[in-house]
């Protein structure tokens, strides 16, 4: 995901999203998620996390964002990337 991030900008990302509903703030590393039943966009990441962008609104989690721990594939974050082809 580095790589696309540098190189291409913002991927779609399939997650699986139990437990997503109570999210506020902090970095997400639960590892029961469910299986892959929406979509985000990853915009970001540091050394500890990925940002993700969720369509569930501003009110939702850190100002409709979600920090995902980083190293372990929390809710599938690696397995389905997209991004277009232009």
């Amino acid at each position: 995901m580095d790589l696309f991030q540098e190189k291409i900008g913002p991927v779609s990302v399939a997650v699986g999203v139990n437990h997503w509903m109570h999210y506020t703030d902090g970095i997400f590393n639960k590892t029961d998620c469910g299986p892959h039943s929406h979509a985000v966009v990853a915009v970001g990441y540091t050394d500890e996390y990925i940002l993700l962008k969720n369509s569930w609104g501003s009110s939702w989690g850190e100002n409709g964002y979600i920090r995902i721990a980083r190293g372990s594939n929390i809710c599938g974050t690696n397995d389905y990337g997209f991004y277009p082809i232009l």
